[in-house]
């Protein structure tokens, strides 16, 4: 039998033109624990495999030998393009493309016309039974497992691939990807997860796993937790790092929920150095802030007070927000996002665009609604361009707003405030860098866009819903973020008015096959060391 040649490329950026810092720093920083799983997996099957991330650095088509069997390309969404480049280099040598990653759960049936199969949920069984037959298709079939993965390959069994994101990067930050555990407990509307029901990883071998990489890579090595809320059974996650006994910096996402005075001191005494738990909205999700009938003034206070905590324990907080939610209108939401600066003024605040991804629970309802602009995915990132139109601002408005808000967030005197009050030299620099870098970068970024919507009809338009295809300097965009490789796109896809057409199509489509939010319960039994035989695959 002939032994497969595998290929597994993450793209960690998504135009030719990222700056130098992205592509030598922090790219390389970015990288994913399920492609590195489903390298390690192969190889344990049998395959020859070849592992390679693309952060804008190397040349995209020679990542791989010519003569691959089959290729796993991960994405997410803003790399879709690049992807679909890829893929039609690699099937044009006679390779069999697979898309995973984010954009494969949520635009799946847009990208079912570049490759032969697409993965979502993945586990070991799955990824097995692809490596025994692949074959090209002339329309993706779309993979998932029933469940997910009940154990992921370790650390020792990811090292190459892991030292081969190390190299691309810097001594600086040497970041290793980890999963202790898979979906979220909770169901907000506009969440991705909210359809992926909790699975705690087993403990166990985590302990074995930070050891490993204190060994490898050294003490103060960054551990990056891909978790999509960190901790949920906190005891259980922490009490892995504590037992391990090592010198790592931890970093993670996490429910305020779960930031009790006493979980702020363990985080640091275990070492976080950045942490980032979600606020979201001031009139919603008020589970998630660990007080449920808390809304506006009096939830802006209770979570000012549990930042507070939580930043005399860990040195960086990003407190993440959503704008542009249908619970937000008029002046309030501003102006209480605001005082959330003002009452913990050593965090750094984020601010996302509300945006339909189409695998959340919101987003049957957005469809509905005619509200979802066809973005193009090389512009779809939620700090500067959204898809989803607000119920209660109008474009004008709520650029007009968003740009106030970062003055207000990201003007020098809250900078050197936020500096000020930061502890540690690190946590100091990390917060004045990020601040005067990507906070006042998107004071001018928004404030071009708001210049824009003045000068570009079409752009005003499209936002507005009078003009269904992206605008025309949209597109001109994407041409030039992917530069040479453009040529490797079908050119309609690059003409506004055929893109609009196939994200509409593909969107009735998604609509179709949306998941429902699971239940929020999170199972009290410790979980299991072995893995639990899987039950197939569903195959659509």
């Amino acid at each position: 039998m002939k032994r497969l040649k595998v290929g597994v490329v993450e793209l960690l950026a998504h135009s030719v033109t990222t700056p130098y810092l992205r592509r030598r720093v922090i790219a390389p920083a970015t990288a994913s624990v399920m492609p590195q799983a489903v390298a390690a997996w192969a190889e344990e099957l049998g395959c020859e495999v070849h592992y390679a991330v693309w952060t804008a650095q190397e040349e995209l088509l020679g990542l791989l030998p010519d003569d691959m069997d089959l290729v796993f390309i991960s994405a997410f969404t803003r790399a879709s393009f690049v992807a679909y480049a890829l893929s039609r280099h690699l099937r044009a040598r006679g390779a069999v493309t697979v898309l995973g990653g984010p954009h494969a759960q949520s635009f799946a049936e847009h990208a079912r016309a570049h490759f032969d199969y697409i993965c979502q949920t993945t586990d070991r069984a799955l990824i097995a039974d692809l490596l025994a037959a692949p074959e090209r298709q002339e329309r993706a079939v779309l993979l998932c497992a029933e469940n997910g993965p009940a154990l992921l390959p370790g650390v020792a069994q990811r090292a190459r691939f892991i030292d081969h994101c190390l190299q691309k990067g810097t001594k600086v930050l040497r970041l290793v990807p980890m999963l202790g555990s898979l979906g979220c407990p909770y169901t907000c509307s506009f969440c991705v997860d909210a359809p992926v029901k909790w699975r705690g990883l087993p403990v166990e071998p985590l302990i074995e796993d930070l050891r490993h990489i204190e060994r490898r890579w050294g003490v103060d090595t960054l551990v990056g937790w891909h978790d999509p809320n960190f901790g949920v059974r906190f005891d259980e996650y922490v009490g892995a790092i504590e037992t391990s006994g090592t010198r790592l910096v931890h970093c993670g996402e996490m429910s305020l929920s779960l930031l009790s005075a006493e979980n702020a001191r363990r985080l640091g005494r275990a070492r976080f150095g950045l942490l980032g738990p979600g606020v979201e909205s001031w009139f919603d999700f008020s589970d998630k802030s660990g007080r449920a009938r808390l809304l506006g003034e009096a939830k802006v206070r209770h979570v000012a007070e549990t930042l507070n905590a939580v930043q005399a324990e860990v040195q960086h907080i990003q407190a993440n927000m959503i704008v542009g939610l249908d619970t937000d209108q008029g002046d309030l939401p501003w102006e209480l996002t605001k005082r959330l600066v003002e009452l913990s003024p050593g965090i750094y605040p984020t601010y996302f665009l509300a945006t339909n991804f189409y695998n959340a629970p919101l987003s049957r309802e957005l469809h509905a609604s005619g509200r979802t602009l066809a973005m193009p995915f090389s512009l779809l990132d939620t700090n500067c361009f959204g898809n989803m139109r607000p119920l209660h601002y109008s474009p004008v408005e709520l650029y007009d707003r968003l740009i106030d808000l970062y003055e207000f967030a990201y003007s020098w005197r809250s900078i050197f405030r936020r500096t000020r009050v930061t502890r540690g030299g690190w946590g100091k620099l990390v917060n004045f860098g990020r601040s005067v870098d990507e906070g006042r970068g998107f004071i001018d970024f928004h404030r071009r866009t708001r210049a824009r919507l003045e000068s570009d009809r079409e752009l005003r338009d499209f936002y507005e819903g009078a003009r269904g295809a992206p605008p025309t300097s949209f597109m001109d965009e994407v041409k030039v973020q992917l530069g040479p490789y453009r040529e490797l796109l079908p050119e309609e896809l690059l003409s506004p008015e055929h893109y609009a057409e196939s994200f509409r199509s593909s969107a009735e489509a998604a609509v179709r096959t949306l998941r429902e939010p699971v239940a929020g319960a999170v199972p009290r039994e410790r979980a299991a060391l072995a893995p639990r035989a899987m039950s197939g695959r569903s195959v659509a």
